[in-house]
């Protein structure tokens, strides 16, 4: 996020994307921001990126044999039953809880007419977030990209609900953010607690 565009150093992002890979290979998906580098997201990509969202639930196996073949050493996952199975309940609640936060974000953001490159950018992960929730419905195992673009929320979330936005809308949408992050949690406590323990 610093290399990235706070400094606005390519070459620093991509060097400490290559660093970071030597701890996890996944972490070459994160080169993928270089296509939204400067890239505006309007109320159109918002609906797009929503349906396509819808779309990567019904497509996922066949998003799972690309990154089979982009990452070889995944396939052995394939034979590793609990990788690859289902997560109707964590998923789902995972993909709800991203689209309220993205759809949150660009509703407060509406009346705005001077968004920076920042909300442009964190626009774009809250999406991608989604997007990848929705794989991880069909296939747990995409769990893992989930984590690159979900840190982002810690900075989404404060930068949509700033003060400059209507007091009763902040404190309304501030409640349903603490409810949905408190049902996803004990949902999960209840019906997955070997999950966190």
């Amino acid at each position: 996020y610093e290399f990235f565009l706070k400094k606005d150093k390519k070459l620093g992002f991509i060097l400490m994307t290559f660093f970071a890979s030597l701890f996890h290979q996944t972490a070459l998906i994160m080169l993928i921001l270089l296509l939204f580098k400067n890239k505006r997201y309007n109320i159109k990509m918002y609906f797009i990126t929503t349906i396509l969202g819808m779309v990567t639930f019904f497509v996922a196996d066949k998003v799972w044999n690309l990154a089979v073949s982009l990452f070889p050493t995944y396939a052995g996952y394939v034979s590793k039953e609990q990788y690859m199975e289902t997560s109707y309940l964590a998923g789902t609640l995972s993909a709800i809880v991203a689209w309220i936060i993205l759809s949150m974000g660009i509703f407060l953001e509406r009346k705005n007419k001077q968004k920076d490159k920042n909300y442009h950018f964190l626009a774009y992960m809250m999406s991608i977030l989604f997007i990848v929730d929705m794989l991880v419905i069909k296939i747990n195992l995409f769990v893992r990209l989930a984590s690159y673009f979900g840190i982002f929320t810690v900075i989404w979330l404060p930068t949509t609900l700033k003060e400059d936005t209507d007091k009763n809308e902040r404190l309304l949408l501030m409640f349903i953010v603490i409810v949905c992050f408190c049902l996803y949690w004990g949902i999960l406590s209840i019906y997955r607690p070997e999950w966190y323990g």
